[in-house]
């Protein structure tokens, strides 16, 4: 089946530690990264991740993340929260983004940290670190 083996492939990715590309502003595809991720860590026999995957987000996804939102992105907030206290997940938030929502780091969960641009620190992980694309 091709749907099966891009996942096969896309699961092989996760297990190397890789970027996953979530489009700007586009939740869903938030959620799909997290659950995929989660499928792959539930389906190691050992529990052990090699490396996690690291989820830059420079969108409107952001307010997802935001401490007056949980309510209303509970289900996403709890498997983020849930997948990085594994190590399959890290989860970095745009500053800037923060700073057009009208917020600061103060307002996020605990279990991520930020960046000062997130295009850059996406550029900068494809090309200079040689991530590969979840």
């Amino acid at each position: 089946m091709p749907g099966a083996q891009a996942d096969a492939g896309r699961v092989a990715e996760v297990q190397a530690g890789r970027l996953a590309m979530v489009t700007p502003g586009d939740f869903n595809a938030l959620a799909a990264a997290l659950e995929l991720a989660d499928r792959f860590f539930l389906d190691q026999a050992s529990g052990v991740v090699p490396g996690a995957v690291v989820m830059v987000l420079p969108g409107s996804e952001v307010a997802a993340f935001l401490r007056r939102n949980y309510r209303q992105y509970r289900s996403v907030i709890d498997l983020s929260a849930r997948l990085s206290a594994l190590g399959v997940v890290d989860i970095r938030i745009c500053e800037t983004r923060l700073r057009a929502l009208g917020e600061d780091a103060s307002a996020l969960p605990p279990f991520v940290t930020t960046v000062p641009y997130g295009p850059a620190a996406i550029d900068r992980l494809l090309t200079q670190e040689k991530f590969s694309v979840f």
